[in-house]
């Protein structure tokens, strides 16, 4: 195709690409594509990848993922060291086989519950007011408007503190996760968390 053939001598040409892509819509063997393209562009000039930020700081996870696991998000603990396995944790494969038999959805920040919401109890720690069908609903404050939070921030391009812009005395996600992983404590298998 000659207009292949003609994007091919551009990036050759240029001193530097970046290669902007959305994750979400490529998914995971597209975003490898892409990585094998900037890969491949580095042995004739310099190139580098800018993902599109995701929402609901889907983003910060992964970065706190891979500077505590040293990998990506879908990483299981069960084990009792971090395992990297994103079809074995990929939550959608896990409710639709059964493996999963109940679930907690942690979106202070959106989104909504997935389809398969319903289909196994759920507890929901969810932004005040937002209405979702799940067993045990727990209200959180929003990080950044009901507490400060540490979250990304696209214009820094990094981590930032942010105050809070309505603050209101809601517990936190991690402080209910806290909570729940506390009661359970005693009731451990194997020892591991």
């Amino acid at each position: 195709m000659a207009e292949v053939d003609a994007a091919v001598e551009r990036l050759k040409a240029a001193h530097y690409v970046v290669v902007i892509y959305d994750g979400a819509e490529l998914g995971a063997l597209g975003a490898e594509l892409v990585q094998g393209l900037v890969k491949d562009l580095n042995l004739v000039t310099r190139a580098t990848t800018l993902p599109a930020p995701g929402p609901y700081q889907g983003r910060a996870a992964n970065l706190v993922s891979a500077w505590t696991t040293g990998g990506p998000l879908r990483v299981g603990f069960g084990r009792g060291y971090p395992a990297f396995d994103p079809w074995a944790y990929d939550a959608d494969r896990l409710v639709a086989s059964g493996e999963a038999d109940a679930v907690v959805w942690v979106a202070p920040l959106g989104p909504d519950l997935p389809a398969w919401e319903g289909r196994r109890p759920t507890v929901a720690l969810v932004a005040p007011g937002t209405a979702v069908d799940a067993d045990v609903v727990i209200e959180v404050g929003v990080p950044g408007v009901h507490h400060g939070a540490s979250i990304v921030d696209d214009l820094r391009d990094g981590f930032a503190w942010i105050e809070p812009s309505a603050p209101a005395d809601l517990p936190t996600a991690a402080a209910v996760l806290d909570g729940i992983a506390a009661r359970l404590a005693p009731h451990r298998r194997g020892g591991h968390a």
